[in-house]
Parts: structure tokens; C-alpha cells; sequence
């Protein structure tokens, strides 16, 4: 094999086999709404008395108007319509309690799976680097060794060692840069999400609060004697604006996303410029050896 063809097999390895971008990718879900709907909308126990029916509902068989009339008569008499929502207002309460549970459960499991994904993808990025830095330390070794058989004068065996420390700390240096613009990546990447979930479970406890306030509400109202009908609105309508403001704090949260964007910009920028450092060391190293090889 001629100088030019190693030199050229030298060159071509060094460049093509540690060109090397991390890729880099992160996603995570939150729960996208607390819905209270079920809990709060109880049915309207009122009924209409049998004896203001249309005409029509009184001209109904004898049997049928008396089942009819059955099933919309309260199973306590004495008790008006709409007292009922007074009585369950700790059932409704617990069920609301049990569905925040129940959210919060699956947004802490999902959470924990975001995580444990994410450090999966780090660990087998992190293997196969090492795997292929393995390789391309080998195939350097034994293009270094053509190299060192090809030279004959002492200024061309000059050439050869010097060639070789160029690439190695050309090749450290890149290494250092990507490695640094990686971890500093992955704390920013980091921050963003610890600070977004602090977000979230700030939002969740403003929402349970909320929902505290409007039960102990409720029970004063009813303590107080208000309509029942009256107290399960005002309930019900403090429940839905307590919704609304996590909503609208979910909201906010998800546009957290955007900081993610200008960290990975500013780790491909890094990556970018260690490469063309990298190339331009290395295409000043094969022009200089190349003319040691031609005196």
C-alpha cells in the first residue's frame, strides 16, 4: 500500500468514524384536567305532584299513574326537595377527594416512568458511545502503525509522531466540548422538569384547597339553614371556577415546554463548533504530514 492511500485511509477513519451528535429527545405527560362534573351534578330530586300533570298524563291507566307517581315521591315525606344534597355532602366531598387521588396517583406513576425512560435513553447513548470510541481507538491504532511502517527518514517519522498527537488531542478536545455541551443539556433539561413539576403540584394543592374551601362552605350554609338547592349551586359553581383556574394554570404550565427548545439549541451550537474545530485541526495535520512525506 502507497503513503498516499494510507495517509487518505488515516484521514477517512479519523473524520468519518468519530463524527459523532448525541441525539437528544425528551417528552412527559400531565394529567390534563380534574374533572368534578360527576361528583357535583346531582340529579334534581324535585319532582312535580301528580295532581299538576298535563291532561294527558291523567288520562293514563289507573296502575300506570300510580307507579309513576311512586317513584317520585321522596322516600322521606317531610324532608324538601333538594335536602338531600345536605346529607351527602361528605359523600360528594370524598368522591372529589378520591378522583384528585386517583389523578394524582396516575400523573406520580407517569411521572416516575418519564423519568426512568429518560435515564434508559441516556444509559444506552452513554454504552454505545463507549462502544464506538472502543473501536475508533483501535482503528486509529492500526492506521498509526501503517503510518509508522511507511516513514523511513527521521523527518518523516518526526511527521508521523507529531501527526499522531495532533489527532489524539484534536480528538480529547472534541470529546471534552461534546461532553460538556451534553451535561450542561441535561441540567437545564433537568431544571425545566423539576421546576415543571413543582408547577403541577402546586396547581393540584391550589385545586384541593379550593375544594376544602367549598365543602366547609357548603356545610356552613347548611348549618345555616340555607336552601339545600341553594347550597348544592353555590357548591357546584365554586367547584367549576376551582376547575377553571387549573385549567388555566395546566395551561401555563404546558407552555413551559418552550425553555426546552433554546438549551437544546444552545448544546447543538457547542456540538457544531467542537466538530469544525475538530476538522479544521485535522485537515492541518494531513497537510503537514502530507509534506513531510514529499521532502
Amino acid at each position: 500500500m502507497n503513503y498516499k492511500n494510507i495517509l487518505v485511509g488515516v484521514f477517512g477513519v479519523i473524520i468519518m468514524t468519530n463524527s459523532l451528535i448525541p441525539a437528544l429527545v425528551f417528552a412527559q405527560a400531565i394529567p390534563t384536567e380534574i374533572t368534578t362534573s360527576d361528583e357535583i351534578s346531582a340529579p334534581d330530586e324535585t319532582r312535580i305532584p301528580a295532581e299538576r300533570r298535563a291532561p294527558t298524563e291523567r288520562r293514563r291507566a289507573p296502575a300506570e299513574i300510580r307507579n309513576l307517581i311512586e317513584r317520585n315521591i321522596p322516600a322521606n315525606r317531610n324532608v324538601p326537595a333538594g335536602r338531600n344534597f345536605c346529607e351527602r355532602i361528605d359523600e360528594v366531598a370524598s368522591r372529589i377527594d378520591q378522583q384528585v387521588t386517583n389523578r394524582t396517583t396516575k400523573l406520580q406513576t407517569k411521572r416516575q416512568e418519564g423519568i426512568n425512560q429518560l435515564a434508559g435513553r441516556r444509559n444506552v447513548r452513554n454504552e454505545r458511545a463507549v462502544e464506538n470510541r472502543v473501536k475508533r481507538d483501535e482503528n486509529r491504532t492500526e492506521h498509526y502503525a501503517k503510518l509508522e511502517a511507511r516513514a523511513v527518514t527521521s523527518a518523516q517519522k518526526e511527521a508521523v509522531a507529531t501527526f499522531r498527537a495532533t489527532v489524539e488531542s484534536a480528538i480529547t478536545a472534541r470529546k471534552t466540548a461534546i461532553d460538556s455541551a451534553t451535561q450542561s443539556f441535561r441540567q437545564s433539561l433537568n431544571q425545566v422538569i423539576v421546576s415543571r413539576q413543582a408547577a403541577i403540584d402546586t396547581a393540584v394543592n391550589t385545586f384541593q384547597s379550593n375544594r376544602v374551601t367549598a365543602v366547609n362552605q357548603a356545610k356552613s350554609d347548611c348549618a345555616a339553614g340555607i336552601n339545600a338547592r341553594t347550597v348544592r349551586e353555590t357548591f357546584h359553581t365554586n367547584i367549576r371556577i376551582a376547575q377553571a383556574q387549573f385549567n388555566n394554570e395546566r395551561q401555563e404550565i404546558e407552555e413551559r415546554k418552550d425553555l426546552i427548545e433554546p438549551i437544546r439549541g444552545t448544546q447543538r451550537q457547542a456540538i457544531e463548533k467542537a466538530i469544525a474545530d475538530f476538522k479544521a485541526t485535522m485537515e492541518k495535520a494531513r497537510t503537514d504530514l502530507q509534506a513531510a512525506f514529499q521532502q
